[in-house]
């Protein structure tokens, strides 16, 4: 069982019960991606740590300038390979052009979004497991099925590189009718809504919930509210996260 792994885990019950849904979200259907794609994604991400083409790639003054294959471990075509990748390990770099040019890859707008919204749970999991000295989860188990072609109805153009859920769309209030303020960040993968509450939840555990973004109030939680805003902004600067 998964859980096990948690076994001597000396921390909050929301942390797992978010991951747990994080893995099963990664292993079923999506609304561009099947449940076999996502899960091999995950492998992606994780493969991208050890990958020689994306350790010379980060170290060269332009990405453009490393061209070989990755280390893959996966079947996923090569392009989609270089993308999550990219995402894992040197986001900083990639541009609007790039992004707009996965259509020829089989990525459009939305299919990108699932995939980023799926690399970006797996880090997010893994990082945290490796942070704590928990063991990483198997990959996801796969569910069968096709996806179901899910995108927002009404979108947005906030200056992003991709469209957003409109607030008018007849699906927003479910996902963002308790928010005081409706922020980018809340809104940046919701091109496929179905991703809004995995990230949502993942972001009230590790972080804290959006709702709660603007209060300078205690969790209730070990460090203070101060110190987890200490801790956010250290590591938002480490990682040159220019948002």
């Amino acid at each position: 069982m998964i859980t096990q792994l948690y076994q001597g885990f000396d921390g909050r019950a929301d942390l797992v019960q978010a991951h747990l849904a994080a893995w099963e979200f990664l292993g079923s259907p999506g609304a561009q991606l099947t449940g076999a794609q996502k899960s091999q994604i995950v492998a992606e991400a994780r493969a991208s740590h050890a990958c020689a083409t994306c350790k010379a790639r980060r170290e060269a003054l332009s990405p453009g300038w490393v061209n070989a294959p990755h280390e893959s471990d996966s079947e996923l075509p090569e392009p989609w390979v270089d993308v999550v990748h990219r995402i894992a390990t040197d986001p900083g770099r990639m541009t609007k052009q790039f992004v707009d040019e996965l259509a020829e890859q089989g990525l459009d707008h939305a299919a990108y979004v699932e995939l980023l919204g799926t690399t970006m749970f797996a880090l997010s999991v893994d990082i945290f497991h490796r942070a704590v000295g928990l063991e990483p989860l198997p990959l996801p188990d796969v569910v069968q099925g096709p996806p179901s072609g899910e995108r927002a109805s009404i979108v947005d153009d906030i200056g992003a590189w991709l469209p957003v859920l409109s607030p008018k769309s007849p699906e927003a209030p479910a996902f963002w009718k308790d928010l005081p303020r409706l922020s980018h960040v809340a809104r940046g993968i919701s091109l496929v809504p179905s991703q809004i509450l995995v990230h949502a939840q993942l972001i009230a555990a590790q972080y804290v919930p959006f709702k709660a973004v603007p209060s300078t109030s205690n969790m209730g939680r070990a460090l203070s509210r101060a110190q987890i805003e200490l801790v956010a902004g250290r590591v938002s600067a480490i990682s040159e996260c220019f948002y």
